[in-house]
């Protein structure tokens, strides 16, 4: 279902004092799990194919009836909003798992091939008829993976992160090795995470510099003022000699303004800069019991620089979500906020489309979409999911609830 969106906007224009046009805001599809099950409900994450103009949304349920609300499909939706096809249906008693243990996006390779993890590493391919193939890289054997892998250009080599895995139990960096023709791949341990100061549990996507270096976040530990399980930490790995290392970039602390519990992964710009999300720390309000969460930047110069850019407050979203934040040509960077907000009828937000504007001068950061702001939640609820950029400058998201039967939506906003 499609429908235009414009008010709640114009709200966060005005509430933020931006001077800047109303943001076009359209819903392109409506899951609804009473009249269409089967290619199911509640989208976690959307993932952008910019070469065949198509987007592929992870939903948690619905497909088939094999697991309670259904074990989850893999759609894909026509960025004109006229149609939303199902990719994959999985199915436990095929021991394909259920996309709910993993909710991370998917990775998109330059073949168009899909990888995900559940309880193990899937590769979807498409053939010449269209269907596609779900194929299994690799089975772990404990169910511990923690993001679908990142694949090197170059080499075809798929790296990826466990939660718990290794030898202290605190995480490890693994790599899949395709043979020519990809139908069977080898597997291999290159780094353990030890915890501590130098994090445990890296749970999110990672990112590919030029020179093969490798950056993710760990959600634990690093500094124990983050009680139970520790503030977390942003990681450089990166091979010497054969020999796998970390490079701590950042630990968070979650005081004077810092972020605590990293979420997403991060991005780079073109100079080597990165960028992330923390789920809490920032701002603390009793709206946000561990704080808010915050925007920032880690500067490479002769050691790494970060710089909160943004800690929510609430009023313009709390709990950054989903997978890293995008990037445009120009610096922009653009993400969500699952909670907080403008909401309707005098009640709590649930949750916002932000951008924070590269100027010469910094980062300024704007809401561009307060979701369900008018009420009722037509334009879903809860965007679970980070948004993805097209080469227009139109960022397209998900929303897990919400939507015309409540079921969560498929959306685009041009800023």
């Amino acid at each position: 279902m499609k429908r235009t969106i414009l008010a709640a906007a114009a709200m966060a224009a005005l509430a933020l004092g931006a001077a800047q046009a109303t943001p076009s805001f359209t819903v392109l599809h409506s899951f609804d799990h009473q009249n269409d099950f089967a290619t199911g409900f509640s989208p976690y994450t959307l993932t952008w194919d910019a070469p065949r103009n198509r987007l592929y949304a992870t939903l948690l349920h619905g497909g088939n009836s094999h697991c309670d609300n259904g074990c989850g499909t893999i759609v894909a939706v026509d960025p004109a909003g006229k149609t939303a096809k199902v990719v994959h249906a999985f199915d436990t008693q095929r021991g394909e798992g259920t996309p709910a243990m993993s909710l991370q996006p998917l990775f998109l390779d330059g073949d168009g091939t899909l990888y995900g993890t559940t309880s193990l590493v899937y590769a979807l391919t498409q053939g010449d008829r269209g269907t596609w193939h779900f194929g299994v890289v690799h089975d772990p054997g404990n169910g511990d993976l923690s993001s679908p892998p990142l694949a090197d250009p170059a080499t075809g080599v798929l790296y990826g992160l466990a939660c718990s895995s290794g030898a202290h139990h605190e995480g490890q960096l693994y790599s899949l090795t395709p043979n020519a023709d990809k139908t069977a791949w080898t597997y291999a341990a290159l780094f353990d995470f030890t915890g501590g100061a130098n994090g445990a549990c890296p749970n999110a996507s990672l990112t590919m510099d030029g020179a093969g270096h490798l950056y993710g976040i760990a959600s634990d530990e690093g500094d124990f003022d983050c009680q139970p399980g520790g503030c977390g930490v942003v990681f450089q790995l990166f091979q010497a000699n054969g020999v796998w290392h970390e490079h701590v970039l950042h630990v968070f602390t979650g005081l004077n303004g810092d972020g605590r519990a990293p979420v997403g992964g991060v991005v780079l710009d073109a100079k080597g800069n990165l960028y992330g999300a923390t789920l809490a720390g920032g701002t603390y309000d009793q709206r946000c019991f561990n704080g808010c969460g915050t925007a920032y930047e880690l500067v490479k110069r002769d050691k790494w620089a970060m710089t909160v850019l943004h800690q929510f407050d609430f009023d313009n979203g709390s709990a950054p979500h989903g997978g890293p934040l995008a990037i445009d040509a120009k610096g922009n960077l653009f993400g969500t906020t699952a909670q907080g907000g403008l909401g309707g009828a005098g009640l709590p937000g649930y949750g916002t489309v932000f951008e924070l504007k590269h100027k010469k001068s910094g980062f300024q950061f704007g809401v561009l979409h307060f979701f369900c702001a008018g009420g009722g939640c037509a334009d879903g609820s809860e965007p679970l999911g980070a948004v993805s950029l097209d080469a227009a400058g139109t960022l397209y998201g998900i929303t897990n609830t919400g939507g015309a039967a409540g079921d969560g939506t498929v959306f685009k906003l041009k800023p």
